[in-house]
């Protein structure tokens, strides 16, 4: 071999060599795009002229930065659609529909039927689309309905590598533009994956009247519309949740620094619209693998129920370190249990916020409050209730507050009982900005005679969904 002593020419060729190096080694690779189709064969290649039948065998193709089109039409009864690849931050792996909702899965779940454990004795099987703990993963515009999960982000078997390899914990998944609907147990299950977005999805539940002992109440076909377990910073926003869930949205069990931002949950949550640390933990032990919850927000989302059954409770706080519950706008609740518009239950700790919300309409209970306070430890948890409205209940608080806690500036009209009651609170009324809730500034609060006028004003700036079970039920009703 001739060795090459110029120093200049050695140079060049130096560099000629790493770049060639550089471009076979780091060669990117061909995005694809591949298409599905009541037409198609999965034995084609998926291309836009030879698409695939099934979106099962559709998503097993892809890789990183590749994306599956999913033609109008409904594809029946697939189960475990599972993405088994990541995608990367730049390049993520994306499965849609071509059109948003116009692609339907509907499973094998029968008219009113509730418990499908079992029918389906593992996870995979009851799932539509299963993200099988991987990353960069994009699920864009799909109707699941009548299984037992809608959509799987995180399977159950993966837990014990996620805690004791949280290194390889999956992360950044977008579910967008999807309708769930009466899948018996969730719409959407988060399971140990962390920087999930839910956004603009919606979640529907049926109505199952039945009576015990003489007391009307109902069950849920879709008992959770979302949740969550051991996610941290994951986002649940601009959504729809309508109709009965037991749970329309649920962090619980070692979930942080999540938020429940702008949604609409319209209808009646049996137990709760919104669920702040669900599932008292009582340690963090390596065993139950369910630490608690650490900073949670609700913020500008709406929660009413529906006409003849109010909300047992717009949202719940519990097993948390530290929770912020601002803006939101809780219409019409309790059933005669021990709740209120915003309950405090046993294992808050930190600070607590509620502040800047909208409480109204209450059942004419003493139970039934704005606030709830059950039994928080009052050495671990600080109460702030600052700039709230509570309009038209039996009670502003139910519970106790002690020296370390915070009542004030909040607006008390037409309640009938009062246990924090005092000069630091007023009498005025709610404004909406931009169809959120915000407080006018005190110097501006109309007199008291024009308070309901201005609250049925203002509260117009909720249009309900056309077929809602919300559409008859309100302030008016409540009123005659």
């Amino acid at each position: 071999m001739k060795v090459i002593t110029n120093k200049k020419t050695g140079a060049v060729l130096t560099v000629l060599l790493s770049i060639l190096l550089f471009s076979c080694t780091n060669q990117s690779k061909k995005i694809s795009r591949y298409y599905v189709s009541l037409n198609g064969n999965d034995a084609n290649n998926g291309a836009v002229a030879s698409p695939f039948r099934t979106i099962k065998k559709g998503v097993s193709v892809l890789d990183s930065g590749d994306t599956l089109i999913v033609k109008p039409g409904n594809y029946g009864y697939e189960f475990a659609i599972t993405l088994s690849k990541s995608g990367t931050k730049k390049n993520p792996i994306v499965i849609m529909a071509e059109k948003p909702g116009t692609v339907y899965l509907k499973g094998p779940r029968k008219d009113n039927e509730v418990d499908m454990s079992n029918k389906f004795k593992d996870c995979g099987s009851g799932s539509a689309i299963v993200v099988n703990n991987v990353s960069h993963v994009v699920i864009d515009g799909f109707n699941v309905s009548n299984y037992r999960v809608g959509i799987d982000v995180g399977m159950w078997d993966s837990s014990v590598l996620n805690i004791e390899h949280p290194e390889n914990k999956a992360h950044d998944v977008i579910v967008k533009n999807c309708t769930l609907d009466k899948n018996a147990g969730d719409g959407i299950q988060v399971f140990r994956v962390d920087s999930v977005l839910i956004s603009n999805c919606t979640f529907i539940s049926d109505f199952l009247p039945n009576e015990e002992n003489g007391h009307k109440f109902l069950d849920a076909i879709q008992d959770y519309g979302c949740n969550f377990y051991s996610s941290t910073a994951s986002v649940v926003e601009n959504c729809y949740f309508y109709g009965s869930h037991n749970q329309a949205l649920s962090f619980k069990e070692g979930d942080v620094d999540c938020i429940a931002r702008k949604n609409i949950f319209e209808g009646a949550p049996l137990y709760t619209g919104i669920y702040l640390g669900q599932n008292r933990i009582a340690d963090n032990s390596k065993e139950n693998k369910n630490p608690s919850c650490k900073n949670l927000i609700a913020e500008y989302n709406v929660v009413r129920g529906a006409k003849g059954f109010r909300v047992k409770s717009p949202i719940r706080v519990d097993n948390v370190i530290n929770a912020i519950v601002r803006n939101n706008y809780f219409e019409g609740f309790d059933d005669t249990h021990n709740t209120g518009g915003v309950t405090i239950l046993d294992e808050v700790r930190g600070k607590i916020e509620i502040n800047n919300n909208i409480l109204a309409f209450s059942a004419d209970k003493d139970i039934s409050s704005g606030v709830f306070i059950m039994n928080k430890v009052p050495s671990e948890a600080q109460m702030v209730i600052r700039n709230n409205t509570f309009y038209h209940l039996a009670k502003d608080i139910n519970g106790n507050l002690d020296k370390n806690d915070i009542f004030e500036k909040n607006i008390i009209f037409k309640c009938k009982r009062y246990l924090a009651h005092d000069k630091n609170n007023f009498y005025g009324n709610p404004n909406f900005l931009n169809g959120l809730p915000k407080q006018l500034p005190l110097t501006s609060l109309p007199i008291k005679p024009k308070f309901d006028e201005y609250y049925f004003k203002v509260t117009k700036s909720f249009i309900l969904k056309k077929d809602s079970p919300a559409k008859d039920y309100g302030a008016k009703i409540l009123l005659k």
